[in-house]
């Protein structure tokens, strides 16, 4: 099923389309919708009553739907819109996405709602066309993003405490958009991704010139909205929105000339960074010198941007040059003399009373207004409209008011004169547009690249990933960058390797122990590796991902009326049927809504179909017993994390210590120790060890840290009889699987067979070793028939 979507964001002058096909569930539209974030949505009347009306209200209950007759979706008119307001270089779209007329037919509604609602008219070639494609862009399901807390924290709802929020540190809105979408949708280009590093690794080389850039990017601030003024013209060109025009331009003007002092800088840097070469180039465009030019016929040289008052009217008044309009000229020096004769009467009122502390100030709404200190004993009666605001009492005189009348007189005059030489300045900005939409595009890029500079010089030990053609996913030393910077400590590092040969680990601990944390850190890296910056581990080198899927024990879907059993195996089956052998699953405690045994049962399942789809994952249980697949699927390995026994010598001969294994703490990953009435101290290692954990009772050896020995010894008795009870259910699944149980031998003896096929070994060498492989194979056949029974 074809899927088409438009959508404008207000903040910008961009018209996203996107065009896919999507299952009967329609998960890729809501996955979409969940990353933009609309604030309405316009759908044809004739899906009013559709099951995809229905699935939209259920998932997003907040946004306004509204609906229009079918005929008004129509892909012809949508690209004679598009052709019209698109800037020259995108015009014949029909060309350039002659396949994408779905997207099209949604242009009519979307442009004549968003124009009636805001009250303006989208002008002619001034919008950047943008086509979004799905390709060459890791997909992450709306449950990963939500579970991974990528844009709110899951426990406020919030963008602080988030992932994005951690790794932000842009200073435009722009650039900030760029680094949402990033870490929702991932590239999986490796050569954009190597690009993008060349650029990051360059930047953090020139540190100091990187803070300069940062500098001056954020005095720019948001460029998007500049460019977006100059693509939309309100059907009412009123005063006030002459005076916002002059406010926009002479900010524009002043925006060139920083980017201005930009391209210094980046022309300071000696390398060949492409992407660096590729700024200077655009930014130093011959139609952003014409812009500037064009300015600088218009407003005075050295003009700044003001945010006071009354320095604004002045900056409106005295900020077009003079000589461009007589009348202009004329009416400016009429407001100025009014100026005048209102500093000459209140040195006057200043002499005449010699109040300490007196003020002339203004403000937009009364005007140039008398503020004196309130500690005065009485006021003279010259004074008016007598106000208290904090300490300070404002007034006015007669005088003072008639003048304040002329002045606002004279300024609107000014604003209608002005009005002409602004909308004529724009008409011919407006034909050069094309290049603010690059230099726009390009500063928000250069703000997002800076900011992962910044993440990476700020942070300790971060490293440039690596990226390979085979199926590997190593990293070294890995460590959790959302707890890192959350909680300002170092956490302990650990390892992780996947490859074809071992595509599902299993790894097992207790409650208390961190097993999401040790999952969610891998994702978090492979996001930042895959946008392109430097990683918080030793050394790491990832393969081709296309999707991420995510079943963490965090949901709570009660509002959706799913039970949480039901809740899991949804996401379990959409995770089965979506992801592919090039996917990353993350699993944590699979069947926790539900008794041990269907859970245990449901995990094996789950598990042999997740190694038919090849697909790496990491699958977090508490059931030790999955272990068993490790002997029978020779593409599962069992991991497990340390944990210390240390015992008191009244309790044993010696000082005696034992390590057992459980995996990292949720909420901090240093070691701690923790004692209990037993006279027994548990320290948590946090080291990943392969192998299955040799600690059956891990969690009843942590309650003992709160528990009297009495309650321990009890529950350690009730442990051994249900072991003993649980053999017919261990009995029930060696039957099922101990007709696979020599397809891991065979599979490995294939392998070594096809190793040693093209070798150069001579004949009693080879002959040698091929009966030392017998003796081994079959001795490998016995320890399993032995572990089975």
């Amino acid at each position: 099923m074809k899927i088409g979507i438009s959508y404008i964001c207000i903040s910008s002058p961009v018209i996203f389309l996107l065009e896919f096909n999507d299952d009967l569930q329609y998960n890729y539209l809501i996955n979409e919708i969940e990353k933009i974030q609309p604030n309405q949505i316009y759908l044809s009347q004739n899906i009013k009553n559709d099951h995809l009306t229905t699935l939209l209200n259920k998932e997003f209950p907040k946004i306004k739907k509204t609906f229009f007759p079918r005929k008004k979706y129509n892909n012809q008119n949508g690209i004679q819109i598009l052709n019209r307001l698109s800037i020259i270089e995108r015009n014949n779209l029909e060309f350039t996405l002659y396949n994408k007329q779905i997207c099209f037919s949604c242009i009519p509604v979307l442009i004549q709602m968003i124009e009636q609602e805001q009250d303006i008219t989208f002008s002619d070639n001034t919008f950047e066309i943008e086509f979004k494609s799905l390709e060459g862009r890791i997909f992450i399901d709306t449950m990963t993003i939500r579970n991974l807390e990528i844009y709110k924290n899951y426990k406020t709802g919030k963008i602080q405490n988030s992932f994005f929020s951690i790794i932000n540190f842009t200073n435009t809105k722009g650039g900030a958009r760029k680094l949402k979408y990033e870490i929702s949708r991932p590239l999986n280009n490796h050569e954009l991704i190597n690009y993008r590093l060349e650029t990051i690794s360059e930047l953090i080389k020139n540190e100091f010139f990187s803070k300069k850039l940062r500098g001056l990017i954020k005095k720019i601030g948001d460029f998007d909205l500049l460019v977006l003024f100059l693509s939309v013209m309100p059907k009412d060109f009123t005063l006030k929105k002459v005076k916002e025009s002059i406010q926009n331009l002479i900010t524009l003007k002043i925006n060139i000339e920083l980017i201005r002092e930009i391209v210094k800088i980046l022309k300071s840097f000696s390398s060949n960074c492409r992407f660096i070469k590729q700024l200077i180039i655009n930014f130093s465009h011959p139609k952003l010198e014409e812009i500037y030019q064009l300015l600088l016929k218009v407003f005075v040289k050295d003009i700044t941007i003001s945010r006071k008052t009354s320095e604004i009217r002045n900056q409106i008044v005295y900020g077009i040059k003079n000589g461009i309009s007589t009348f202009l000229d004329l009416t400016k020096k009429t407001y100025t003399e009014t100026l005048e004769d209102l500093n000459s009467l209140f040195q006057d009122i200043k002499q005449k009373y010699k109040i300490a502390g007196m003020k002339i100030q203004h403000n937009k709404i009364i005007g140039y207004y008398i503020s004196i200190p309130i500690n005065i004993e009485e006021l003279p009666k010259e004074f008016i409209h007598v106000t208290r605001y904090n300490k300070r009492w404002h007034c006015s005189t007669t005088l003072l008011s008639s003048l304040n009348e002329r002045i606002d007189q004279s300024f609107s005059e000014i604003l209608s004169l002005e009005k002409d030489i602004v909308l004529k300045s724009i008409q011919k900005i407006r034909k050069k547009i094309s290049i603010l939409h690059l230099v726009s595009d390009n500063l928000s890029t250069l703000d997002l690249l800076l900011s992962l500079v910044y993440l990476t010089l700020s942070s300790t030990d971060f490293i440039k990933p690596h990226f390979n053609n085979k199926r590997a996913f190593a990293i070294s030393q890995g460590r959790n960058i959302f707890k890192e910077r959350l909680k300002s400590k170092s956490y302990i590092p650990n390892d992780t390797f996947i490859d074809d040969n071992n595509t599902l680990q299993i790894i097992t601990g207790p409650n208390m122990s961190g097993k999401t944390t040790y999952i969610k850190q891998n994702i978090y890296i492979f996001i930042l590796a895959s946008i392109g910056c430097y990683i918080p581990a030793k050394f790491a080198s990832f393969c081709f991902i296309d999707k991420i899927f995510s079943k963490l024990c965090n949901n709570d879907l009660s509002e959706k009326n799913y039970s949480s059993f039901m809740f899991e195996m949804k996401q379990t089956k959409y995770i089965l049927d979506f992801a592919t052998e090039n996917s990353f699953i993350i699993f944590d405690e699979l069947g926790r809504a539900t008794d041990t045994l269907n859970a245990e049962s449901l995990s094996i399942v789950v598990c042999e179909q997740i190694l038919k789809l090849r697909s790496f994952c990491l699958f977090v249980t508490h059931f030790s017993q999955l272990s068993w697949l490790e002997q029978i699927y020779h593409s599962i390995k069992t991991f497990h994390f340390q944990i210390k026994h240390n015992y008191n010598q009244n309790n044993h001969d010696e000082n005696k210590s034992e390590i057992y294994d459980v995996e990292e703490k949720d909420d901090n990953n240093e070691k701690e120790n923790f004692h209990n009435n037993n006279n027994h101290q548990n320290v948590l290692q946090y080291r990943i060890k392969e192998g299955c954990s040799l600690d059956n009772n891990q969690a009843i050896n942590l309650a003992s840290m709160i528990f009297p020995k009495s309650i321990i010894l009890k529950s350690n008795q009730n442990f051994e009889s249900i072991i003993q009870n649980k053999s017919l259910h261990k009995n029930l699944i060696i039957q099922n699987l101990s007709s696979k149980i020599n397809y891991k031998t065979i599979n490995e003896i294939s392998t070594i067979l096809r190793s040693i096929e093209s070798s150069s070994l001579n004949k009693n060498t080879l002959k040698s070793y091929l009966i030392q492989l017998q003796k081994q194979c079959k001795q490998n056949i016995l320890q399993q028939k032995k572990l089975l029974d």
